[in-house]
């Protein structure tokens, strides 16, 4: 596929299974529907990189018949990926996918609305892009960058602790150093 992942600003998925659809505004991924809530960038990332990596496994043929579309399950299309693209020539590309090729079941037809030719693409590889939004969801506690922590305090029933970030690195309530790389681990798993 052609298109520039980081100048992708809008998704749009739909199959018999779901629908979801993703907005980005600066850096920020957001989950527009099913519901409203905030995406994972790094998930959304990963997969916008998979589909530009897309290959096509075989092509089908260049001069379609309706007949034939139809019977690959592209008129109407089984499922879509639609990425809307910003900068300073916005577009859209709509990919549309049909069923299994009856010759061989790991394969998908697809074709783009702004091409004629038909193709056929690994299904494994669309598969997480039809089944699962929820995965896109972000799942961190703690949106915040880790240079902008300087101060962690936890308490739990049993006592609590504070760890301050100064010059020389972290130390707790005492003012002894304790290691940056724990201090991390622990902030990443918020």
């Amino acid at each position: 596929l052609r298109f520039d992942t980081e100048t992708i600003s809008q998704l749009a998925i739909v199959s018999p299974t779901v629908s979801y659809a993703l907005t980005k505004d600066a850096t920020t991924w957001r989950l527009t529907q099913p519901v409203q809530d905030l995406a994972d960038h790094a998930a959304v990332s990963t997969r916008l990189r998979t589909l530009a990596a897309l290959r096509i496994k075989r092509f089908l043929t260049d001069t379609p018949s309706v007949e034939e579309r139809s019977r690959l399950g592209l008129e109407p299309p089984q499922s879509s990926i639609t990425l809307h693209s910003a900068g300073t020539e916005p577009v859209m590309t709509t990919l549309v996918f049909g069923h299994s090729l009856d010759d061989d079941p790991l394969l998908i037809a697809a074709t783009r609305t702004d091409e004629p030719m038909l193709y056929a693409v690994a299904k494994e590889e669309l598969e997480p892009w039809l089944t699962d939004w929820k995965a896109l969801r972000q799942m961190r506690a703690v949106l915040v960058s880790r240079s902008e922590i300087t101060k962690i305090a936890v308490t739990q029933t049993d006592g609590s602790w504070v760890l301050e970030k100064g010059e020389q690195g972290w130390k707790d309530g005492t003012g002894i150093e304790r290691p940056a790389a724990a201090i991390e681990t622990f902030l990443d798993q918020l």
